[in-house]
């Protein structure tokens, strides 16, 4: 069977009709990521997600 990890974050997202969605992910690790736009926000979410090893905020499951 695969491993199942479960990533915990903490999204702080602004919203306006005049600029695009930006904000800042934090993972348990405390490290703040900024995003600004649907493409960094998905940047960020993936790199948060692919980080083989180390502790990104992760809780791994067997």
């Amino acid at each position: 069977m695969g491993t199942h990890r479960r990533v915990v974050l903490q999204l702080e997202v602004i919203i306006s009709d005049q600029r695009p969605i930006a904000g800042v992910m934090r993972s348990r690790d405390g490290l703040a990521r900024a995003f600004s736009g649907w493409s960094e926000l998905f940047a960020v979410l993936q790199a948060v997600t692919s980080v083989p090893g180390g502790d990104n905020g992760t809780e791994e499951h067997r």
